[in-house]
Formats: C-alpha cells, sequence, structure tokens
C-alpha cells in the first residue's frame, strides 16, 4: 500500500498549511512591493540602496564561512573595526542630526 504525499508521516496537514500562508503572504507583499516601487519612486531608491547594504553585508560574512579559526590579533581587529563603525553610525546618522533639529529649533546652547 503506498502512501500519498500528504498522508505520509512526515508532511502533516499543519506544515501544509504553514507553507501554503507562508507562500501567499510572501507573494502578495510581493505584489504590494511591486505596485508600491511603481507608484512611489522614492521607495524604489530606498529597495535598491537597501539591497547594496545586504549585498554588501552579505559579501563581508563570506570569509567568516570559510575560517575554521581566528587568530587573537585578528579576532581584536574585528571587535575593534566593528566598534569604529558603529560609533561612527552613531555620531553621523543620529547625534548630527539631533543636534541640527536642536538649532533649528532654537534651544542649542
Amino acid at each position: 500500500m503506498k502512501l500519498s504525499l500528504l498522508q505520509s508521516p512526515g508532511f502533516g496537514g499543519r506544515k501544509f498549511a504553514g507553507a501554503a500562508i507562508v507562500l501567499l503572504g510572501a507573494g502578495y507583499g510581493l505584489q504590494q512591493l511591486l505596485l508600491l516601487l511603481q507608484q512611489q519612486p522614492q521607495v524604489g531608491y530606498a529597495f535598491y540602496a537597501g539591497m547594496i547594504a545586504a549585498a554588501a553585508t552579505a559579501a563581508g560574512a563570506v570569509p567568516a564561512l570559510f575560517m575554521r579559526r581566528l587568530s587573537q590579533k585578528l579576532h581584536d581587529v574585528m571587535l575593534g573595526f566593528g566598534a569604529g563603525v558603529m560609533l561612527a553610525a552613531c555620531m553621523f546618522s543620529l547625534i548630527v542630526p539631533a543636534l541640527a533639529l536642536l538649532t533649528a529649533g532654537g534651544t542649542a546652547p
């Protein structure tokens, strides 16, 4: 007696329903994204910039996939670089615009 795909023990109705919901949600989300990209060109620029950032992050993670062990010196350099990037992001993306807003309000010291 041969079991069908839906009756097999490893493929329950819950998994099928979950996969269907995920696929339908992803399809609807993609449709809405394409609609938004057609209507708002600024969203397209943000989307492409986000894709470039995601690709750069993935490219930066590739060497870590092939390294088995890190020397202590390399580990320290990588932590220092990450801390410098986060400090620069804090300064240029958060503090400078906040000071500009504070100055524009007339309450800057």
